[in-house]
């Protein structure tokens, strides 16, 4: 099984920033997350630690994400496309760079599509341990 390492660089009252490893594969990409605010629901990212992720569908986005599990006191947290953290409810968007898309003075994540598609062809959608750093 494939281990997956987030390491958080650093947080903003509106957003916390980090970069994704896959360790056994030759991928990189950079994270976007909510801040952390005591792991309340959809308003903070989840806690560090270590959580198994299953590919499965997500009546919210009806398809298919990584869901991570076991998060404690929180259900449906999803490895999904984003650009903006207002688009966050406590999960993980994915991207390969940042750009100040809608010139708000926060920093967006870039390529998020396309970002989420290729991490999932490289895990093929299997299950992986995700550690949070």
């Amino acid at each position: 099984m494939s281990i997956v390492t987030i390491k958080r660089s650093y947080e903003t009252p509106s957003q916390t920033v980090g970069t994704l490893y896959i360790n056994d594969k030759n991928f990189q990409c950079f994270t976007l997350e909510l801040p952390w605010c005591m792991n309340q629901k959809n308003i903070s990212c989840i806690p560090k630690g270590q959580y198994i992720c299953h590919h499965t569908f997500s009546t919210r986005f009806l398809r298919s994400y990584y869901e991570v599990l076991a998060v404690p006191y929180r259900a449906g947290i999803r490895i999904h496309p984003a650009n903006f953290s207002r688009q966050l409810r406590g999960c993980i968007a994915l991207g390969n760079d940042f750009s100040y898309i809608d010139k708000d003075g926060t920093r967006d994540i870039t390529n998020s599509r396309k970002t989420v598609q290729e991490f999932e062809q490289i895990l093929e959608k299997k299950k992986f341990v995700l550690v949070i750093e």
